[in-house]
C-alpha cells in the first residue's frame, strides 16, 4: 500500500508538471481539449436526459 501511495503521488507530480508544460508551450493542445471536452458534453447530455425520461415513464408504469 505504501509502494502504490508513493508510487501514486510521483506520477501525479509528473503528470502536474507535464500539463504545466503543455498549456506553456502549445495553447492549440489547450484549445483541442476543451473542444473535445465540449463535443463529449454535448453527445453525452441527451443520452443522460433520455435515460432521465426512460427512468421517470418507468416509475410511472409500476
Amino acid at each position: 500500500m505504501v509502494c502504490a501511495r508513493s508510487k501514486f503521488s510521483k506520477s501525479k507530480k509528473y503528470t502536474f508538471a507535464e500539463v504545466i508544460s503543455f498549456i506553456a508551450f502549445s495553447p492549440v493542445i489547450a484549445v483541442v481539449a476543451a473542444f473535445y471536452a465540449a463535443a463529449f458534453i454535448v453527445f453525452v447530455a441527451p443520452r443522460m436526459l433520455v435515460n432521465k425520461i426512460r427512468g421517470k415513464k418507468g416509475v410511472v408504469y409500476m
